[in-house]
């Protein structure tokens, strides 16, 4: 099994337990903040998609979901592709607002996308040095594929973390 196909073999397993997660929540629960400088559900959901988004667009050369079907219109934000959430303020996370069908139409976007693009990556695709976008240098595909795969994982266990605070373990502590 080579690199791709493991990355798209654990996003979409990822993937299905954000969607159980987020059957869980409320749109009011989203901007819940477990402390006073954590990010809440919505925020970390979107930040998340938007890095995955920007990192298959760099690698496949093309324009982010985010601006070729106009995401950022219906989160009400500019189209900024360079606009992740990385960096952003503890102000800005807390004004971030958004809807869970907004929230999970986007990812599923996105998603859909990113499987096609692993679906064709080779282990030589995975060697091919391309420009980052996060960084602006040049680095090999797989390190920058690596970095957004890394991001998911940790947000994903940070968004479970705040469903089971929000709604305690239920159907996970089974």
């Amino acid at each position: 099994m080579d690199a791709a196909t493991i990355f798209l073999n654990r996003l979409e397993a990822y993937g299905q337990r954000l969607g159980e997660v987020m059957d869980d929540i409320t749109d009011e629960d989203l901007s819940h903040q477990p402390g006073p400088d954590d990010n809440p559900i919505g925020w970390l959901m979107w930040h998340m998609t938007r890095f995955e988004d920007a990192t298959i667009a760099c690698i496949e050369g093309a324009p982010q979901v985010w601006v070729e079907n106009s995401w950022h219109e219906h989160f009400g934000l500019p189209e900024a592709p360079g606009d992740t959430g990385a960096g952003h303020t503890i102000e800005q996370v807390r004004a971030f607002r958004a809807t869970c069908e907004t929230l999970t139409g986007y990812a599923a976007a996105v998603r859909e996308r990113t499987i096609k693009c692993l679906s064709r990556l080779t282990p030589g695709d995975l060697d091919e040095v391309i420009d980052d976008f996060a960084h602006g240098s040049r680095l090999p595909t797989g390190d920058i594929l690596a970095r957004a795969f890394g991001d998911t994982v940790t947000h994903i266990g940070q968004i479970c973390y705040i469903r089971g605070h929000l709604k305690g373990w239920g159907k996970y502590g089974r």
